[in-house]
């Protein structure tokens, strides 16, 4: 099964565990060169880029298709990311911790509080109307809001049990 999928300059780029595909058409897939032994949980797209998080790692392509070693940035499972207001954020999956970038080269390191961070980790991250959104692994009524990634509040759930979340032609999915 596919954990992530996201589209931008004309293509879309898919992952499972191990492995990075490409398609220009959504039918006709391609292995990418991308390799990690720590795998690859999720992809964004942002600023020309696409960026993947794995466990502890983060690599960034201009063209979804050829891609550099992973650089290690600690041992945080990075479960998800989302590309928002000229900023890359992934969030691990224990809820404490994060990674942030302007770049999606270079990466600040963030460490939330008890009652500033995603609490009760994060299965899925989107961005829409000026926020992140992060969606607990438990499920549930309500998700967790951010503007900057860096100070959070628990919001009710516009969905029932929402268990991933998406945003697209400013409409929220979940």
């Amino acid at each position: 099964p596919l954990n992530s999928v996201v589209f931008g300059d004309g293509l879309f780029v898919a992952c499972n565990f191990g492995t990075v595909f490409a398609s220009k058409d959504g039918e006709h897939w391609t292995r990418t060169d991308y390799t990690s032994p720590y795998g690859v949980n999720s992809l964004a797209f942002g600023q020309g880029k696409f960026v993947a998080i794995g466990y502890g790692v983060v690599a960034a392509s201009t063209n979804g298709v050829t891609w550099p070693a992973a650089k290690r940035i600690g041992n945080d499972n990075l479960a998800a990311i989302a590309y928002g207001n000229g900023v890359f954020l992934a969030v691990d999956s224990s809820g404490r911790r994060g990674i942030r970038s302007e770049d999606g080269e270079s990466w600040e390191i963030l460490s939330f509080a008890a009652d500033a961070g995603p609490v009760g980790g994060v299965r899925s991250i989107g961005f829409g109307n000026g926020t992140f959104l992060g969606v607990p692994w438990s499920g549930g009524e309500t998700v967790h809001a951010s503007g900057d990634g860096r100070q959070w509040t628990s919001v009710p759930s516009p969905f029932p049990d929402t268990r991933n979340i998406g945003f697209g032609n400013e409409t929220l999915v979940a």
